[in-house]
C-alpha cells in the first residue's frame, strides 16, 4: 500500500468525525446502562445523536454506516424497557465500529 491520495485523506478525516460521533452515542448508551434513573433522558440524547449521525454518514457516502444509526434509532423509539433492549443497543453499537473498521480498509485500498 502505497501513499494515501487526498481524497483518501479527506475520506478518513470525516471517518474519524463520524467515529467521534458514534464514541458519543456509545457513552450515552453506557451511561443509560448505569443509571437506570435518567436512561429515559439520555435515550432522547441519544435519539438526537444517532439521528445526525445518520444524517452525517449517509451525506459523506458511508451507507453502512448511515443504516445502522437509522437501526439504533429505530430501536430507541421502539417500546419497551431500556434494560429489555440493552443487550441490542450494545450489539448495534458494536455493529457500527466494526462497520467503521471496513471502511477505513476500503478507504485504504482505493
Amino acid at each position: 500500500m502505497g501513499k494515501l491520495t487526498n481524497t483518501q485523506l479527506v475520506k478518513l478525516d470525516t471517518l474519524d468525525e463520524g467515529r467521534r460521533k458514534w464514541d458519543r452515542v456509545r457513552k450515552l448508551v453506557e451511561m443509560a446502562a448505569v443509571t437506570p434513573k435518567s436512561a429515559d433522558d439520555l435515550m432522547r440524547q441519544c435519539g438526537r445523536t444517532v439521528d445526525q449521525a445518520g444524517r452525517f454518514f449517509g451525506s459523506n457516502g458511508f451507507g453502512p454506516l448511515s443504516t445502522h444509526a437509522v437501526d439504533l434509532g429505530a430501536l430507541i423509539k421502539r417500546p419497551g424497557t431500556f434494560q429489555a433492549k440493552l443487550g441490542a443497543f450494545r450489539e448495534i453499537v458494536g455493529k457500527g465500529y466494526a462497520g467503521f473498521d471496513r471502511a477505513q480498509l476500503a478507504i485504504k485500498k482505493g
